[in-house]
């Protein structure tokens, strides 16, 4: 149980720090009246401290399940201090080993707001130029992680999402409208798996398929990413089956993050 406010613990700052570590003890998530009973905070002070952590992203809210979770800030904010042990010792050795069989790059993502967030990357044997370091965060529209986490999430929220992006043109190949992304997406949810083409990255190409790992809400994808000179569309399409079989493996492993 996390430690209770004291007298002396006036203000909205220890009250915030109170249900994050409240929240802590939830790693599936928590409904409010757990958060609200486990702090010992008054309903009123409890909803209003929330959303205003939610609103800067150090608390995450699902209208569907109706549970809090820590956020991605706290994410990113631990990667500046320490490497993330269940993303250390589970997902990146699985990632090393996929970079190691295919040369390609490797890449762990989430959803956050309107865009992915880097989570981690293995490097393949050969050191390629991509800029995509750990805590980076991408468009939805030019990645192919964005693009196949889009197309595997339910159509209410896809378009509650789609509703508050900015189809800003990254390259020559980027999608820049709606009509055309949803047209894509559309034929991501057949195949499950994304293709960026160039499209967020000159002289890159990427491709991902969905992570879901146990008990998790979160909304993840797997990515290999190449230089274009190296490997064709086609050819880089072919890995789409270990891709798939890594993303299965560490979504089963990821059961708490």
């Amino acid at each position: 149980m996390a430690s209770r406010i004291t007298p002396s613990d006036k203000g909205t700052l220890p009250k915030g720090l109170m249900l994050l570590r409240v929240l802590g003890e939830f790693p599936s998530g928590a409904r409010f009246t757990d958060v609200s009973q486990e702090s010992e905070l008054p309903v009123a002070t409890t909803h209003r401290v929330l959303a205003t952590l939610v609103s800067h992203g150090f608390v995450d809210y699902s209208e569907d399940s109706r549970l809090y979770t820590l956020g991605l800030r706290i994410f990113e904010l631990s990667h500046k201090v320490a490497a993330v042990n269940t993303l250390n010792e589970i997902a990146l050795p699985i990632m090393k080993k996929l970079a190691d069989e295919t040369g390609h790059m490797a890449l762990l993502n989430v959803l956050d707001g309107t865009e992915t967030l880097v989570l981690e990357r293995a490097e393949p044997p050969r050191p390629i130029h991509v800029q995509f370091p750990v805590g980076a965060r991408l468009p939805l529209h030019s990645t192919a992680s964005g693009k196949v986490i889009l197309a595997t999430m339910p159509e209410k929220e896809r378009n509650e999402l789609l509703k508050g992006m900015k189809f800003q043109k990254v390259t020559g190949n980027t999608i820049t409208k709606r009509k055309d992304l949803n047209t894509e997406l559309e034929q991501i949810r057949e195949g499950l798996f994304a293709v960026a083409d160039e499209e967020n990255e000159i002289g890159i190409r990427s491709i991902a398929v969905p992570v879901v790992a146990a008990r998790s809400p979160r909304r993840m994808a797997l990515a290999l990413a190449a230089p274009a000179y190296l490997i064709s569309k086609k050819d880089l399409i072919k890995e789409v089956k270990v891709l798939r079989q890594t993303a299965t493996d560490i979504g089963h492993r990821l059961i708490a993050f």
